[in-house]
């Protein structure tokens, strides 16, 4: 059985190879996790014994740093990958990260066999700055390792994009000074350009609370989207009045469903939410329409402020609804 020796390796390793990066809604139960997304990357590497991959993921990325707009401050998620090997070398038994400060969010880890198999790895055990994730059955060493990370918890208002960064080192912690062989580092492997989430949203998400008034109603679904980054954020709105005729047979018919107004794109103020009331209002004392199996609909779409001149939409949400009768 071929024993397995942390010794130095004389030649360079490969640069690993992002193979993808992509963004996903995490879901709509409620309207706080309508706005929430999470990341991931894949990649593959050697993973030899004396092989770290480093990988940042960088959000809220602008095309020139220089820049100044009124989207959220630049952070990055940066850990260290090296595979935990068995006693011989022959096969892998986990992954260990490790993170230099704590603001770094541990990610989810999935490792895919060399079948195609995507094995779970959860969200790792151990405390402190580094985290294992084990296999659930060990896996043959030879060849490239495959690797994926996610991170969740995410919002549309706090991370407008990103993109990662990864590049290899070996021997760390292996040689000195004095070493002939030399630690080597790979050059870094960036994807081309960052990822946006797009979260849309078709169904629809009732803001009224009891006898709660139209204003109280808005702001309050619009703190659960955007929390304390609400101002500034670049919203489009369209107001609409819809309602639900009676059928002879008492079956249910389609809403019926009136423009009111819209708005273009522009910078939210706390003031806006009075200004829809009044919109709202108007509009009912010029038509009278009918409050019986009627409701006001809002439909939002939210723009990154991270390059605006891109346009680039985050969140679309098709309809909030506040019932009138």
């Amino acid at each position: 059985m071929p024993i397995r020796l942390s010794v130095p390796l004389p030649f360079e390793p490969p640069p690993p190879v992002l193979m993808s990066q992509q963004t996903e809604a995490e879901g709509a139960a409620d309207l706080a996790q309508a706005a929430r997304w999470r990341y991931a990357l894949r990649y593959r590497h050697e993973h030899r014994v004396q092989d770290e991959v480093e990988i940042s993921v960088s959000f809220n990325l602008r095309a020139d740093p220089a820049v100044r707009d009124a989207g959220p401050a630049g952070f990055a998620h940066t850990i260290v990958a090296r595979l935990i090997h068995s006693d011989d070398g022959e096969e892998v038994e986990a992954l260990r990260l490790r993170r230099d400060s704590p603001a770094t969010e541990w990610p989810r880890v999935v490792y895919f066999t060399s079948t195609g198999e995507a094995l779970d790895l959860g969200d790792g055990v151990d405390e402190g700055d580094e985290r294992r994730y084990v296999l659930p059955v060990p896996q043959p060493m030879p060849g490239w390792q495959d690797l994926g990370l996610q991170w969740s918890g995410l919002d549309v208002a706090q991370a407008q994009n990103a993109n990662a960064a990864l590049s290899a080192v070996r021997n760390r912690g292996l040689v000195d000074d004095a070493s002939d062989v030399p630690v080597y580092r790979t050059r870094t492997v960036t994807a081309p350009q960052p990822v946006a989430p797009l979260n849309r949203w078709r169904q629809d998400f009732a803001i009224r609370a009891g006898d709660e008034p139209v204003e109280s109603a808005l702001t309050a679904a619009l703190d659960q989207l955007f929390g304390n980054r609400l101002v500034g954020q670049t919203l489009a709105l369209q107001l609409s009045y819809a309602y639900a005729p009676e059928s002879a047979d008492g079956a249910d018919l389609p809403l019926v469903t009136l423009p009111v107004a819209l708005q273009a794109p522009q910078p939210f103020d706390a003031s806006i939410p009075k200004r829809i009331v009044e919109v709202l209002s108007a509009w009912r004392d010029a038509y009278q329409p009918p409050t019986v199996r009627a409701q006001w609909r809002l439909a939002l779409m939210q723009y990154a402020q991270i390059e605006p001149d891109t346009a680039q939409p985050l969140l679309d949400l098709q309809t909030l609804v506040y019932p009138l009768g």
